[in-house]
Order: C-alpha cells, then sequence, then structure tokens
C-alpha cells in the first residue's frame, strides 16, 4: 500500500489545523478584552501623563 495513500486526508488535516488556530484565536481575543480599560479614555489618562513619580536612589 502507498503511504501517501494510506495517510489521513491532508484536506482534514488542514481543516483541523485552521479550527484550531480559530478557537485559540477566540480564547486570545477574549483575554485581550478582559485585560482592556473598561472605559474609553484618551490622552493622559491613559498614557500616565501628568502623574508623580518619585524615584529614589
Amino acid at each position: 500500500m502507498d503511504p501517501i495513500n494510506s495517510a489521513p486526508s491532508l484536506d482534514a488535516q488542514i481543516y483541523a489545523m485552521k479550527k484550531a488556530i480559530d478557537v485559540q484565536g477566540q480564547g486570545v481575543m477574549k483575554v485581550l478584552e478582559s485585560a482592556a480599560p473598561s472605559n474609553t479614555s484618551t490622552g493622559s489618562s491613559v498614557t500616565g501623563l501628568g502623574q508623580t513619580l518619585d524615584i529614589r536612589a
């Protein structure tokens, strides 16, 4: 028997890989969305500008 013909279909393997990547991407998006600030502040409140920084050696 030819080893290429006895192997599972390449199309099925590619489909499974794409589906796994899609599911993983959805999980990453959920994490990123939960880590994002809930308010839509812009400017200095997001960048930290204007806040006091006290560094002592």
